[in-house]
This record gives C-alpha cells, structure tokens and sequence, in this order.
C-alpha cells in the first residue's frame, strides 16, 4: 500500500508539471525564441550606397516574422522575408 501511494504521488507530481491550455492542449515554451526578441521593432541603418530597414513582429507563439529592405535612389534594392520559427527546441531560419 505505501508503494503504492508513493507511486500515485510521483505520477500526479509528473502530469501536473505540464502546462495545458482551457482545450487541454499542451502549452509549449519557446525558450530558444525568447532570446530573439530583441530583435522586435524596426531597425534602419543609413550607409553609404543607401537605406537598409528591417522589421520584426511576432507572428504567432513559435514565429517571429521579419522584412528586410534595401532602398538605394528610391529603388528597392534588396528584399527579403524572414521567419524565425523554434521547432523541438530548435531555432529554424
């Protein structure tokens, strides 16, 4: 009996460390996509041969979205899109 309430213990210790949404989906961390958020906001940086501008916005839980432009004479140069995505603790470009 005493096994057995240790047993039941542990087990309910290990299910009530997830954390789960109102549906009862499981709520996932973004660790790795934490570190990134200093990128957040617009960036622009004036040079020589032009203007390049970035911009970064959460798109969703897992993804941050980024746009990148290079403008030179009022001509778009360079333009790139970007989205940071962490997948299994992984951060994908």
């Amino acid at each position: 009996m005493k096994n057995y309430t240790l047993l039941l213990f542990i087990v309910l210790i290990t299910f009530s460390c997830k954390k789960y949404d109102i549906n009862g989906h499981e709520i996932k961390d973004y660790d790795e996509l934490l570190k990134t958020k200093m990128l957040l906001g617009k960036w622009q940086a004036e040079l020589e041969d032009g203007n390049l501008q970035e911009i970064w916005t959460i798109k969703n839980d897992s993804t941050i979205f980024g746009q990148s432009y290079f403008i030179s004479n009022n001509d778009t140069i360079h333009n790139e899109t970007i989205d940071l995505v962490e997948d299994s603790g992984k951060l994908l470009y």
